[in-house]
């Protein structure tokens, strides 16, 4: 038998048997926490003093057999010389107890005085109390007996224990409290198991393991050394074998059990308040079982050392009593405003808890669990929460939960669980907010008149409902202004602006743009969204912040944000998030001229849900491919995109205008104006009707002046025009830009330049490279109507070089004539593309801007102070350079110029 650090103990009870031959006898306590190998140095004491010829005499006493009589003492008497103690125990019911007691304690003074007699009881603190009485007698008289007595006791003993009430403590006892084993103790019981290098470098872990209680460090290298063990294995894996839960058990006395239970129950959230309240016992108990459960070296800080002591603790339990702890933490949790994932934890080992809170606790943590990106947990909490429903309203929320996890991974799951929700809702089942929840979801599956059903039968007389709506109203005002009539109305005063969450904020930013153009109000408030939204809040609040930068003309803001956020949502896997992410990300690509990228991303969306998931909305990534396809010269492409189906519903929402835009784009461009203008004027009476009506959403009067233009109604096309001047959000540079490129084509050729460099000027703001190309390009066949060559040749091939990159050549196809493309001999040469005009020196460039103002060559030589001769050579020069005929085309061409620069 292996004994590490534990022969100065040794050594003392080999001494007190030497002692007690030369006369009086001694009593020995070996104390100290459960594990600490009491039991293991008793029984080597005892192989020590049989070999050295003492009479020794040993008990085990127990909870059990605590009520027996005798019960001890009968183990003491097991032995050739005492069977006449057996016979007095067989009949001691007919005797008096004082008198058998005395008799039975003469017995054992007897042996003692014939030889050394040595009596070793272990866990003298369970003895019956009858064997107690007859140890009593015996250590009264140690003083006169060579008698050695041995017991071992746990350090925190029962209360109304024998030892703490009644046993003496003569001057020659002797207590000693045994302690854990050091770092270097352990790594000696490893090193008997296991190869010196492996104990090692186990040592240090397994003594943080175990505490240095010899019970589990032996426990775990059972558990290292058996057959099958990993052969990298780590001191933590040893804690997972049933041994070692089997010895962590072991280590508790029936004292402290109650408490061990509450604490393992509690786990990380364990304290002797919350461990007091579980085990419904006075604090003081708790102290002193956390006290002696930390000398076993079971807890650190209050708190089990390992995760699988507490679990040994726990899969103790009966079931029914696993239960009742867990139905307890979870309350006193809930009770103290712990976390709803911890109390989520509770209730789920708790079984059916049919309380009112425990489902709305159980729905905040599925939340939680998603935002944390585990849909599995959020799952997991909403099928518990299903079991904890204790009626109809309850089951009502959970799917509605359920619905929004689903909504995460495919919308089209969620879609399916809405029928029986829109009866809830009309049943009052459903909370005020509750109901306007799924009021986004019906909208975004396309069944408006369940939506509708749902808003007219909200309860507006409950207060909470007018916080909740205040936002619904804004977000139904700008996705499906249809149903707006059927949203009861809030008064300001019951919904103040501090009291609308990030997604109520980001939607009334979003129906401000659209409704007033791009007050800086409202962009300060996305753009102040968008530095403190995270993704988990709420992805309609992100997808909205986004969109009322985009078309208050803040590109350049929402861009880096969308990016950032998709990246973390193709990350996290959260497919509907990249759906809508990637949908906006091909909105911003549009706003910036780039057809491939808004592609790319329009295609990533559509491909992240199934078409059923999109809902009403597969109209918005449609629409941009659509556009991409249009404006990239790929006809049939965009006819193939126009086929896909989209639900009746989506042009009652703010979807159907952009996909009727688009689609009338594409008929523009394919030579069908009359079918454009249908398009053009039903997106336009939508978004009227609607209040939506933003040149930066849908900028549908130019596009309907073009077609005007097109059937040869220049008077139509100029009264849109004048209209779209004066919309809200017109001033904003991309709109405007658009607006001044048709207004050009109103006008005669030589007024045609002005507005469209102008409008290149405000694109150079906005970076949208598409809507540049088709101003350059007009530009360029301008200057060829104006006879303006060298100008129309260098313009022509900056539209072309542009063009090129942004994958949109077709667009210069379909401006210039055939005899601007064979006088200006445009190819696809990088040389001959970037030999553009030299530029003019400074006397040149001062001679041109004096002729641009309509100075004679005279009066230019007098206000330069050089030669009218001289005038003439500089003009000469200009006129070269510049490409043009006579000083009457250079202002036009120092103006473009200008619009180069910038």
């Amino acid at each position: 038998m292996l004994l590490v650090e534990r022969h100065r103990e040794l050594e003392l009870l080999a001494d007190s048997c030497t002692s007690v031959t030369r006369g009086d006898g001694r009593l020995l306590v070996l104390t100290g926490a459960g594990g600490m190998g009491k039991t293991t140095l008793l029984r080597a004491f005892a192989e020590h003093a049989t070999g050295s010829g003492a009479d020794v005499r040993t008990a085990v006493s127990s909870e059990a057999e605590r009520d027996h009589p005798f019960g001890v003492l009968a183990q003491l008497l097991r032995n050739p010389h005492g069977l006449r103690g057996l016979e007095l125990l067989d009949h001691r019911a007919a005797e008096p107890s004082e008198a058998l007691i005395r008799r039975l304690g003469e017995e054992f003074a007897e042996c003692a005085r014939r030889e050394l007699l040595v009596l070793a009881v272990d866990d003298a603190h369970l003895a019956d109390t009858q064997s107690l009485a007859v140890l009593h007698y015996l250590l009264r008289r140690l003083p006169m007996l060579p008698l050695l007595v041995v017991l071992t006791e746990a350090a925190t003993p029962t209360a109304g224990s024998a030892l703490t009430t009644g046993l003496p403590r003569h001057p020659t006892t002797t207590v000693l409290r045994l302690a854990p084993l050091s770092e270097a103790g352990v790594a000696r019981v490893l090193a008997d198991a296991l190869d010196d290098p492996t104990a090692a470098r186990l040592a240090s872990g397994c003594h943080d393991l175990t505490g240095g209680n010899p019970l589990l460090v032996r426990a775990a290298v059972e558990e290292l050394a058996r057959p099958g063990a990993p052969s990298e294995q780590g001191p933590g894996w040893a804690a997972t074998g049933d041994g070692f839960g089997r010895a962590a058990l072991a280590c508790l006395s029936p004292a402290v059990v109650d408490i061990a239970r509450a604490l393992a129950v509690l786990g990380d959230l364990a304290n002797t308040a919350r461990a007091a309240r579980l085990a419904d016992a006075p604090p003081f108990e708790v102290d002193k079982s956390v006290r002696a459960l930390t000398a076993a070296g079971l807890l650190v800080e209050g708190r089990f050392r390992h995760p699988a002591l507490g679990a040994a603790v726990v899969d103790h339990l009966s079931a029914p009593e696993r239960s009742r702890l867990h139905a307890g933490a979870a309350w006193l949790l809930y009770e103290e405003g712990v976390e709803s994932g911890a109390v989520a934890d509770h209730l789920a080992e708790a079984g059916t808890l049919t309380e009112p809170w425990a489902v709305a606790v159980l729905r905040d943590a599925a939340a939680e669990a998603l935002s944390a990106g585990d849909l599995d947990l959020a799952r997991e909490r909403l099928r518990v929460a299903q079991r904890c429903c204790a009626n109809a309203s309850d089951r009502a929320a959970v799917v509605l939960t359920s619905i929004s996890l689903e909504s995460r991974v495919d919308p089209a799951i969620a879609g399916r669980l809405l029928g029986p929700l829109v009866a809830a809702a009309l049943a009052g089942q459903l909370a005020g907010g509750d109901v306007l929840g799924l009021v986004r979801h019906l909208v975004w599956h396309g069944r408006l008149a369940d939506a509708s059903a749902c808003l007219s039968a909200l309860d507006t007389d409950d207060p909470r409902v007018a916080v909740h709506l205040h936002a619904a109203r804004a977000w139904l005002e700008h996705t499906c202004p249809s149903l707006l009539a059927d949203a009861p109305r809030t008064e300001e005063t019951t919904a103040p602006p501090i009291l609308v969450d990030r997604g109520g904020r980001a939607a009334e930013a979003l129906r401000a743009v659209l409704a007033e153009g791009a007050p800086d109000h409202a962009a300060v408030v996305a753009e102040e969204l968008l530095a403190g939204l995270t993704l988990d809040e709420d992805g309609v609040a992100a997808e909205s912040a986004l969109l009322a930068l985009v078309y208050a003309g803040r590109v350049d803001v929402a861009l880096p944000r969308c990016a950032s956020w998709l990246a973390e949502a193709i990350e996290r896997g959260v497919p509907t998030w990249v759906a809508v992410l990637a949908c906006t990300r091909a909105v911003i690509a549009q706003h910036l001229g780039d057809p491939l990228g808004a592609e790319e991303y329009a295609r990533m969306a559509l491909d992240s849900i199934s078409a059923e998931g999109w809902g009403v909305a597969v109209a918005a990534p449609l629409a941009v491919l659509v556009w991409a396809a249009t404006e990239t010269g790929r006809a049939k492409d965009a006819a193939a995109w126009l086929n896909h189906p989209v639900p009746p519903a989506t042009f009652q929402t703010r979807y159907g205008p952009l996909y009727l835009h688009a689609r009338g784009e594409y008929h523009l461009a394919v030579g069908r104006p009359a079918a454009a203008m249908e398009d053009f004027a039903n997106c336009g009476d939508m978004v009227r009707r609607w209040r939506i009506d933003l040149p930066t959403y849908v900028p549908w009067r130019s596009s309907a002046a073009q077609a005007h233009l097109a059937l040869g109604a220049p008077d139509k096309a100029r009264e849109l025009l004048r209209a779209q001047a004066a919309s809200p959000g017109a001033a904003v540079s991309r709109a405007r830009a658009i607006t001044l490129r048709v207004t050009a084509a109103t006008k005669m050729p030589k007024e045609r330049p002005a507005p469209l460099l102008e409008a290149l000027t405000l694109l150079d703001r906005t970076g949208d490279r598409s809507e540049t190309v088709r101003v350059l390009a007009e530009l360029a066949q301008v200057f060829r109507d104006l006879g303006l060559t060298g100008r129309a040749r260098t313009t022509a091939r900056r539209a072309w070089r542009l063009a090129r990159e942004c994958g949109v050549e077709s667009l210069c196809d379909r401006q210039w004539t055939a005899d601007l493309k064979a006088h200006l001999h445009v190819v696809e040469d990088d040389e001959v593309a970037t030999a553009d005009a030299v530029p003019l020196t400074e006397s040149e460039l001062a001679v041109a801007r004096l002729a641009a103002l309509e100075h004679t060559n005279r009066e230019i030589s007098r206000k330069m102070h050089i030669t009218v001769s001289t005038v003439e050579q500089h003009l000469t020069r200009v006129y070269r350079k510049l490409g043009v005929d006579g000083r009457k085309q250079i202002a036009l061409v120092l103006r473009m110029n200008a619009a180069d620069s910038a």
